[in-house]
């Protein structure tokens, strides 16, 4: 194997070989071609987000419009991926080669390839500095110019690959788009803008996947308001409602009459799916309802008021809800019983939360998780009896509210806890189930690992659907929708 050395204005063509014993082409092997950067290059993930590539020697291979880099030694886990164009070439190859060019007029600006005996390959544009070209052509190939033929090449060549990204990586392949994976991922895609940080809230109702949110955003119109620099006099926090079915997320639709200013909690309970959130400008909490066609006009909780979004669990045929108290940090409980309405809520001893908790339901038990009361420290409490157990801290904290999911099909033995370590923007996951321990069995959190160098601004809904975890989170004001499996990014789980 050759070292690969970048010359300025310099033309460099390196046939990568695989095996020994062969310097003039390609040995017959099954392991991909190698290439070596002894300097760092910037790239596109697939997400349009900047990636590094530091000095080293990375595999490279093809799939669909990217290119797989991992790093020599290493496995899957640590694959960086970049965005890449699908063309034509006209070399006479046996087997895939590695192309890489400085370009002459811009000693900035490299184009890295592998092409493929067929005739087809991909090409990845990067830059030392970071800073991308205007336009770039190919160099090595020719690009293919209509989606039918781009289309015929990948579906021939190229498979998506199953790959857990490292700590490193910032970018996940597309989430694919009207048909179902036979993998979950991860897969990431931008599915619209949200202005504010402001948790999505995710729940499973009649097989299709629901997303409610609440933006501010200016409303629009031709009167111009100086004080909030906003056409239309000022901003909206109107709901959202988008829905997504076979593998497509519908067009987001106002949910007439009914605003928030911090988000909602949804929750499933017989043939409704159930919300409450807050009031425009107020705490006070207002419930809704759906029922596949349209949503009901929202009534007011009577004597039930929260500083921050309230959070929804079904457990016994009952709607729960946890909410902070209306200037205080205190956890309160109330319950929507069918035919009798919502409970007068009752304030949790002991516990209390500056972020909205995470509830769930796991093992025939609702669980949550809360942060302290003035601390990122995440504690964890149980309802048993009608009662909550006295919390327990976890070595683990968060700077935003952790989220709570589980699949309802018990299709899994873990319930996920989402969150953000070290108080930054990095996501985190936990798992808490079976875990075999000393030759037992035991119920109890392990495990907590980076979520596939994922990050938000804000925390995030979950929900366990079509055997997959779906995530939708906020970054850089994009909704982001992310699909993966636990056995897919963790390790220890098989």
């Amino acid at each position: 194997m050759f070292p690969v050395t970048f010359y300025p204005k310099l033309v460099v063509l390196m046939l990568l070989m695989v095996g020994w014993g062969n310097s003039l082409g390609f040995a017959q092997a099954t392991s991909p071609p190698t290439i070596e950067f002894p300097s760092s290059l910037h790239f596109l993930t697939p997400a349009g987000d900047d990636v590094e590539v530091e000095p080293g020697i990375y595999e490279v291979e093809g799939a669909e419009n990217w290119l797989k880099l991992v790093p020599e030694g290493e496995g899957p886990a640590s694959a960086i991926l970049i965005e890449a164009t699908v063309g034509e070439h006209e070399e006479q190859l046996t087997e895939a080669g590695v192309r890489i060019e400085q370009e002459e007029d811009n000693p900035d600006v490299y184009h890295l390839a592998i092409l493929h005996p067929e005739g087809i390959g991909l090409e990845a544009v990067g830059t030392k500095s970071g800073i991308r070209p205007r336009a770039a052509n190919l160099v090595f190939m020719k690009a293919v110019t209509t989606r039918k033929r781009a289309m015929a090449f990948t579906a021939k060549k190229y498979s998506r690959p199953n790959v857990t990204m490292n700590q490193k990586s910032i970018g996940l392949p597309d989430v694919p788009q009207g048909e179902k994976s036979k993998v979950c991922g991860p897969f990431q895609k931008v599915i619209g803008r949200i202005d504010e940080k402001r948790k999505p809230a995710l729940a499973v109702f009649q097989n299709k996947l629901h997303l409610v949110t609440s933006d501010y955003y200016c409303a629009g119109g031709p009167a111009f308001d100086l004080a909030t620099n906003c056409f239309g006099g000022g901003y909206d926090n109107s709901l959202e409602h988008r829905i997504y079915e076979n593998g497509k997320w519908s067009d987001p639709l106002t949910i007439p009459k009914q605003k928030s200013k911090k988000g909602v909690g949804l929750a499933v309970l017989g043939n409704r799916l159930h919300m409450v959130h807050l009031g425009n400008k107020s705490n006070q909490l207002w419930y809704s309802t759906y029922d596949g066609n349209s949503w009901t006009p929202n009534v007011k909780i009577l004597n039930q008021k929260s500083k921050k979004r309230p959070v929804l669990a079904t457990f016994q045929n009952r709607v729960h809800m946890v909410h902070l108290g209306d200037s205080s940090n205190d956890l309160w409980h109330s319950m929507y019983i069918p035919g009798q309405g919502w409970t007068v809520n009752v304030r949790i001893p002991g516990q209390k939360s500056k972020n909205t908790p995470g509830l769930a339901l796991f093992r025939n038990q609702l669980h949550m998780v809360h942060s302290g009361d003035s601390s990122n420290d995440l504690w964890h409490s149980v309802l048993v009896r009608d009662q909550w157990t006295k919390n327990q801290k976890l070595p683990i904290d968060s700077k935003y509210s952790p989220t709570l999911a589980f699949s309802a099909n018990n299709s899994t033995p873990w319930m996920e806890l989402v969150h953000f370590e070290k108080g930054g923007s990095a996501l985190y996951h936990s798992l808490y189930g079976r875990h075999l321990r000393r030759g037992r069995t035991w119920i109890e959190w392990f495990d907590t690992r980076p979520l596939a160098s994922l990050q938000s601004d804000s925390s995030v809904g979950m929900a366990f659907f079509e055997g997959c975890w779906h995530m939708v989170s906020v970054k850089n004001k994009k909704l982001m929708h992310t699909t993966f499996a636990t056995s897919e990014i963790h390790p220890n789980v098989r």
